[in-house]
């Protein structure tokens, strides 16, 4: 049930929402176990045109806003590490 709460709160809206997850807090003996099962949940999401009903997720607004969030990512990135996806393939 974690695992499904924590990936609706990070897809829905697109992280939108102003109560959207920010952080998780996890028991450091099972950061790996989450992490990985969190990953599992968000690759099987679809991400593209909100027009196709496929779709899970739809883009960004646009150029500007992807570059502000690639230069958020980057500044996160500082003091943590990337657990699932790549800032290089938004």
């Amino acid at each position: 049930v974690f695992i499904k709460e924590v990936r609706r709160e990070m897809t829905l809206k697109a992280g939108q929402r102003c109560t959207g997850v920010r952080r998780i807090f996890v028991p450091e003996n099972k950061l790996e176990e989450v992490y990985k099962a969190i990953a599992a949940a968000l690759a099987q999401t679809t991400i593209g045109n909100p027009l196709d009903p496929a779709v899970r997720m739809g883009s960004r607004a646009g150029s500007t806003q992807r570059h502000e969030v690639k230069e958020q990512v980057s500044r996160l990135l500082t003091s943590s590490q990337l657990v699932y996806g790549s800032p290089d393939s938004v």
